[in-house]
């Protein structure tokens, strides 16, 4: 008897957690999440020495700024933050952080790129987060 019992009560646990990861699906369904590269829209642009790469985040969306990385020829490179809203944010994952809303643009100096590589990661207000995402521009 206390055999069956247990089983029942394992059963009845297990029964929860497909409920809630339905739920979860159904959820992310119906608030429509963007794919990443709608959320956070990436633009380049030349202009002399200096090449703009342009984040265009999509409302209900925010950027995490310490994930803004470059990577030229495999190793990272500075770059200077032009234009962007920065807002502090407490983080369920990350504790207090800071976020990017609206656009971020950042330059960094042109010089003859064998490969150059950008990532960066963000979430929805929603709750869901992305995992980190690479772009290659060269």
């Amino acid at each position: 008897m206390k055999k069956l019992i247990i089983l029942v009560a394992m059963l009845n646990v297990s029964s929860i957690n497909i409920s809630a990861e339905e739920e979860l699906l159904f959820n992310l369904k119906n608030n429509k999440i963007l794919p990443a590269n709608e959320a956070f829209k990436l633009e380049t642009s030349l202009m002399q020495d200096t090449l703009k790469i342009k984040w265009i985040i999509e409302d209900e969306y925010y950027l995490y700024l310490n994930s803004i990385k470059v990577m030229a020829n495999k190793e990272p490179i500075k770059h200077k933050i032009l234009d962007s809203k920065v807002l502090d944010h407490e983080d369920i994952f990350f504790g207090k952080t800071k976020i990017l809303k609206d656009k971020l643009v950042i330059s960094i100096k042109n010089s003859p790129f064998k490969s150059l590589e950008v990532s960066y990661q963000g979430c929805s207000e929603q709750g869901f987060c992305y995992p980190i995402q690479k772009v290659t521009i060269i």
